[in-house]
């Protein structure tokens, strides 16, 4: 089907291309039920039967669906074809990323081959590149995404935790100095929960109607975890019951006993997979210590916009959770020209003249690959000693935040 025509009106950066048989552009207010009909569709065809107001309520409870986030093709004013991009703040130590995730990537059976996914991931880039964005996330197949400018990045730890690995660690009898208890939409402990959250070095910025949700992703349990009468913090438990991917904790040291107590608890199986990043050492360490195993993997296929905000922030996050050595390196990144310099543990990102010549030259895949993944420390020996150590860069996105 020929999709050719005419830029007959534009709207929010987005060009609506016209023939008699497709029409593109961002869905409208009258568009909220047909949309949810429409990805409930698809999704159900191709795998299991999906309800996205309760898989993903921060996005698709009728009363929070934004469906201006969602870019479209129709037939005779109907949807064949979406993509959603889906705005998050995220705060790294001291800088904001502007960042968006993309997903409910969608073609209805009858509509496929036309080119109709093609043109609407190609016109959710341009208009990210256009508005500013830092960096998107997307899950999905890499190389899929590939075409639109995606590589997979960023790294995580996932640690297996069995029963029987706490029996042997910590004997047969022990008893966790806390407990869990179920959080439920508009409970108060909602604000201590979101208070707690805002205190980590890396997180998003979750508005009040919007944070218990964003924890309920995936049809995840939310759990308060309570040291006596008091809070100490919370988990989202998968609704496999098999993993957790938040875990935040008002004191460190409860780790171990929030672990035990949620083995010990109803809403858990007897082996539960935790996730930590790779700037919480002291998190990795006690896992380590407890685990059957672990793995290293990959966050999700990420796309790059402004190498500068987003090097200069997980620069200096890593710079903040360990020792980097001294060192100074130019960098062409995907046309961006940064010189990247470490000094007594002060880190620095500054932007360079086009003129400028680099000690690397990259494209937008070959520097996701270099700065972000975990098998930079194997595959570039070319680098100086001190950018072995400097590389992979913690970049990240909690599961939550994810679309």
């Amino acid at each position: 089907m020929a999709l050719e025509g005419k830029a007959t009106t534009e709207r929010k950066g987005i060009a609506y291309m016209k023939s008699c048989e497709a029409a593109f552009g961002l869905a409208q207010p009258e568009d909220k039920e047909e949309l949810l009909d429409f990805i409930n569709l698809v999704f159900s065809h191709a795998h299991c039967p999906h309800d996205f107001p309760t898989l993903l309520p921060k996005l698709y409870k009728p009363d929070l669906l934004e469906p201006q986030c969602h870019y479209v093709a129709k037939e005779n004013g109907r949807i064949k074809a979406l993509v959603g991009s889906y705005p998050v703040t995220q705060k790294v130590l001291g800088e904001t990323l502007s960042v968006r995730t993309v997903g409910a990537v969608s073609v209805h059976p009858y509509a496929r081959n036309r080119g109709y996914m093609k043109r609407l991931m190609h016109d959710a880039v341009e208009d990210m590149r256009v508005q500013g964005v830092d960096i998107s996330w997307l899950g999905g197949l890499r190389q899929r995404y590939q075409y639109y400018g995606y590589e997979t990045g960023g790294q995580m730890l996932r640690f297996l935790i069995t029963s029987t690995n706490l029996r042997h660690c910590l004997g047969a009898g022990y008893q966790p100095r806390c407990a869990l208890y179920p959080v439920e939409e508009g409970d108060p402990v909602l604000e201590d929960m979101r208070a707690l959250y805002e205190t980590q070095p890396v997180h998003a910025l979750r508005p009040a109607d919007r944070f218990y949700v964003t924890l309920r992703n995936w049809n995840s349990r939310v759990l308060a975890i309570r040291l006596g009468e008091t809070f100490a913090g919370y988990l989202t438990l998968a609704r496999g019951q098999d993993g957790v991917s938040e875990l935040v904790l008002t004191d460190p040291n409860l780790l171990t006993d929030a672990i035990a107590a949620l083995l010990a608890s109803p809403w858990a199986k007897q082996e539960v997979w935790f996730t930590a990043f790779p700037y919480e050492a002291a998190r990795i360490r006690a896992l380590q210590a407890l685990c059957e195993t672990y793995r290293v993997e990959q966050v999700e296929n990420l796309q790059v916009f402004s190498f500068e905000r987003v090097v200069r922030a997980f620069f200096q996050l890593k710079a903040a959770s360990e020792t980097l050595p001294d060192g100074a390196m130019t960098l062409a990144l995907n046309g961006e020209k940064l010189a990247l310099e470490c000094e007594d543990g002060q880190v620095s990102v500054t932007p360079l003249a086009a003129d400028e010549e680099c000690d690397l030259s990259l494209s937008h895949h070959e520097a996701v690959s270099l700065l972000f993944s975990a098998a930079t420390a194997f595959s570039r020996s070319e680098l100086p000693s001190f950018a072995k150590v400097w590389f992979p860069l913690p970049v990240m996105i909690q599961s939550p935040d994810q679309a």
